[in-house]
């Protein structure tokens, strides 16, 4: 839905679709969504500098990622 998005106005976007994706998507199918989250992750880390980009990405923490042990960790 998001793949083509540019803009940080756009690029903000990405935690809520995680959310509704996460909600809608069976138990068996979590795994593979947190994979989709992490490719995700990596497009907008190159952004971390703008706020919103970086309310996004530490957002994907509730999803399970984000953590220290992750390339996605912002400390």
């Amino acid at each position: 839905m998001l793949q083509k998005a540019s803009g940080p106005r756009e690029l903000r976007l990405f935690s809520t679709l995680w959310a509704v994706e996460f909600r809608v998507r069976p138990a068996a199918e979590q795994q593979e969504e947190r994979e989709q989250v992490a490719q995700d992750l990596k497009r907008l880390m190159p952004l971390a500098a703008d706020p919103r980009i970086r309310s996004a990405i530490q957002s994907a923490a509730t999803f399970g990622l984000g953590q220290k042990k992750d390339v996605f960790c912002l400390e």
